[in-house]
């Protein structure tokens, strides 16, 4: 999965407390659109595997055309329906932490420490 650069919008993070309603909804409408993207390229290499998406309703117990839906636009996905599609593909997700540029506690600052 490619990674686009930083937008500036978040680059001033580091001392916004709190953080404005604009940029969070800014942050959430981009991880929801990374995740689809993701779950849509696993997809696409399921299926290379003779995974479709009816095998996936039959495997989580819904109908295909939820599982189409599900799959069809970036929704607010809880982390079950995430597992339950990576299950359903034969994989499960794991999580990769990607810091804000410049964004780094006062507390760990002051002790020449970065957050991990």
């Amino acid at each position: 999965m490619t990674t686009s650069p930083m937008p500036s919008i978040l680059t001033d993070l580091s001392e916004e407390e709190p953080i404005s309603f604009e940029k969070l909804t800014y942050i959430r409408a981009r991880a929801r659109l990374r995740l689809h993207d993701f779950i849509l390229h696993r997809f696409q290499i399921a299926q290379d595997q003779g995974i479709n998406q009816a095998t996936i309703a039959r495997r989580l117990g819904k109908s295909p055309a939820q599982v189409s839906h599900q799959l069809g636009v970036p929704g607010n996905w809880t982390i079950d329906t995430v597992a339950d599609l990576a299950a359903a593909m034969g994989g499960e997700i794991d999580f990769l932490w990607v810091p804000l540029r410049g964004h780094v506690s006062r507390s760990r600052k002051r002790n020449g420490r970065r957050n991990h």
